[in-house]
């Protein structure tokens, strides 16, 4: 099943079912970008999602992080639907929203200094937007949207070098993803895991 083909809540949990049995590394996922948000010291995190889905991501952040503000954004309504079911216990620290991270408007409103993110995160998503200029958009707006010494995680399925999927262009390798983030102006960047097929970019701005 992809997400295209959710059309509703119930389709939503058993699409979150097959992503975790297909790629049980998620967990460990989650915690390693649970890690780098706290690591950033902040008393109340302002933590964006990018593609939150069902909320997953959004609910092992909340739980972690129990002063953190949540903004989840996902092009999916019945997605979105789940995610107001997952995170209804934090329900105060939450907003969600309905946003085409291939349309411009997606950021309308994020701009002003109050609206700032301590953190930006994303997993396994951003190579379902397209390809590369895709991804190498997403990191430049996202940039401008970052605290100083905020932190954009992103944990994504990855290709090794060499390899190359003609169906799913969008998986890049490490250090392509490094190389983006360096080209767009974030400090730090590096690559703090490879597992079970993803991979764990971390950029700042400094």
């Amino acid at each position: 099943m992809s997400f295209k083909d959710v059309k509703n809540v119930a389709a939503a949990t058993e699409y979150i079912a097959s992503l975790n049995e297909r790629w049980p590394a998620r967990t460990a996922i989650m915690d390693l970008i649970l890690k780098q948000v706290r690591q950033l010291d902040v008393e109340k995190p302002r933590v964006l999602e990018f593609c939150c889905g069902a909320g997953v991501l959004g609910n092992h952040l909340l739980a972690g992080l129990p002063d953190a503000q949540y903004i989840g954004i996902d092009q999916s309504d019945p997605l979105l639907d789940a995610a107001k079911e997952t995170l209804a216990p934090f329900a105060p620290r939450v907003t969600l929203l309905q946003r085409d991270l291939n349309q411009d408007e997606w950021h309308k409103g994020f701009r002003a200094d109050d609206h700032l993110f301590d953190a930006i995160v994303s997993m396994q998503s951003l190579h379902d937007l397209g390809g590369e200029p895709e991804v190498r958009r997403i990191y430049q707006l996202a940039q401008g949207l970052l605290h100083l010494n905020g932190c954009f995680v992103n944990a994504d399925l990855i290709v090794e070098p060499g390899a190359a999927l003609p169906k799913n262009p969008g998986r890049l390798t490490v250090d392509r993803h490094l190389q983006l983030l360096t080209h767009h102006g974030y400090q730090n960047v590096s690559c703090i895991a490879q597992l079970g097929g993803f991979g764990v970019v971390v950029g700042k701005r400094n």
